[in-house]
């Protein structure tokens, strides 16, 4: 199991346990809108963090997920999606969600850093992405203030509920 463990935060293989915190994370108004879903009850989020665990046990996984820990409390998750995809091996993307208690204090800034030299370095990655809706200003920030490029910006990429949403692309290339 991967630990990653800094003086603000402790990064650790998302457990059963988690789910709770993740569903009241994921329910948030900011949370609900940058998503295109969101679970409908706390079995969907159990059943979804096991199929994550199975992730573990391969050799070529599809995704590496974490539950962020501040001072021994569960804050939210990070992922590295997209792994060991046929073609695309090089590259994979990265999600998050952050409990609103701790949003807009650095943390999630921080936590993406570390996934940042997690990703590439286990992965050997040559491109790692991060998709954001254009109206989310703080998730813009953090990718800025970690290094991702804008590349562009996907015009009506999603419709949800007859709305139709941009999403930006960014990336980091090594």
């Amino acid at each position: 199991m991967t630990i990653i463990k800094t003086k603000d935060f402790t990064l650790r293989h998302v457990k059963i346990s988690d789910a709770k915190t993740f569903f009241e994370a994921e329910q948030d108004k900011e949370a609900k809108r940058n998503f295109i879903t969101t679970p409908k009850n706390i079995k969907e989020v159990e059943n979804g963090i096991k199929e994550e665990i199975e992730q573990y046990k391969s050799k070529k996984p599809k995704s590496e997920k974490f539950t962020i820990e501040v001072n021994n409390n569960i804050a939210g998750w990070i992922a590295i999606n997209q792994l060991n995809t046929p073609f695309f091996e090089h590259k994979a993307k990265i999600d998050f969600c952050l409990h609103p208690n701790y949003r807009g204090k650095g943390i999630m800034t921080k936590v993406v850093k570390e996934i940042i030299k997690h990703a590439f370095k286990k992965y050997q990655l040559k491109r790692l992405e991060t998709w954001t809706r254009t109206f989310n200003k703080a998730v813009i920030k953090i990718n800025e203030k970690v290094g991702f490029k804008l590349e562009g910006i996907l015009k009506k990429n999603k419709c949800k509920n007859g709305e139709y949403l941009d999403d930006m692309v960014w990336a980091i290339v090594r």
